[in-house]
């Protein structure tokens, strides 16, 4: 459950996220090798957090760039949201009705 979140959270904010970084870390005028060694890990990994490019970036890690910047992760309610097929289902229906009616209208005039 906790990692379904967060993975809703990465999907959707994973750009905002390493720009807030880069803010953060360029307000308080440090570079990105003095927040890693601030942090303990490479510039590198700063570097992927900072542009995205992460393949596979643990949640500690991130938490303890965050802190070090203090920021902080906040989790709520996923705006990303697969559609279901009853979801499908309806907007299809609204649709047929919405071209039924223009259909309709055609006719009557």
């Amino acid at each position: 459950m906790v990692w379904d979140v967060l993975l809703k959270v990465k999907a959707m904010d994973a750009i905002e996220l390493g720009d807030a970084i880069k803010a953060a870390r360029k307000a308080q005028r440090l570079t990105q090798a003095e927040l890693a060694l601030r942090v303990g890990v490479s510039r590198h990994t700063i570097m992927q957090l900072e542009s995205n490019t992460y393949t596979d970036l643990g949640i500690r890690k991130v938490m303890n760039v965050l802190t070090a910047l203090g920021l902080s992760l906040q989790v709520g309610p996923s705006k990303l949201r697969r559609p279901t097929l009853e979801d499908v289902y309806e907007e299809n229906e609204r649709e047929r009705r919405e071209r039924e009616a223009e259909f309709r209208k055609g006719r009557v005039r």
